[in-house]
């Protein structure tokens, strides 16, 4: 909210007076609706306004203050009741989220364990696959090894 200045004054509903057939409900339920329509700076104003009223008692000033404040209160507690829905229905937003999230997670996680127990796979078998190649190339290596150390066999005529 800005601050009050002469060059931004509070804006005020001038609603007229009260359609004289009205009975003392009619009247609170008009007043009622009046009030809601009225910002908390104007509300805060009237209670001022009729505060300082020179032509009535003390007991009526403090009774019109109090009406105006008891505005101001309703509207806090409706201003509330709306920021809690909206609250929430965002609260509920951000469960179904974190319910989509925590799928996500769990798939990622069963797809790592998966990539994961293909690598040792085939690390293992790498493994295997060299140590066999090498097995294979050191038998091939002690029989030509000992072709060549054995003796040659003659020729016979």
């Amino acid at each position: 909210m800005e601050y009050l200045t002469k060059d931004n004054p509070i804006n005020s509903h001038d609603f007229g007076p009260l359609p004289p057939h009205l009975d003392r409900r009619g009247i609170a339920e008009e007043e009622t609706r009046r009030d809601l329509a009225k910002s908390y700076a104007q509300l805060l104003a009237d209670a001022h306004h009729e505060m300082t009223d020179p032509h009535n008692d003390s007991a009526t000033k403090v009774g019109f203050a109090t009406r105006r404040i008891a505005g101001i209160t309703t509207q806090a507690a409706l201003a509330m009741a709306t920021a809690t829905k909206e609250s929430s229905a965002a609260t509920a937003e951000n469960i179904k989220l974190q319910t989509e999230v925590r799928t996500l997670n769990r798939r990622l996680l069963w797809l790592t364990i998966i990539i994961l127990a293909f690598t040792v796979v085939g690390a293992v078998s790498g493994v295997f696959q060299a140590y066999y190649a090498r097995a294979s190339y050191n038998l091939s290596l002690r029989q030509s090894q000992e072709r060549l150390l054995s003796p040659m066999p003659q020729l016979t005529k």
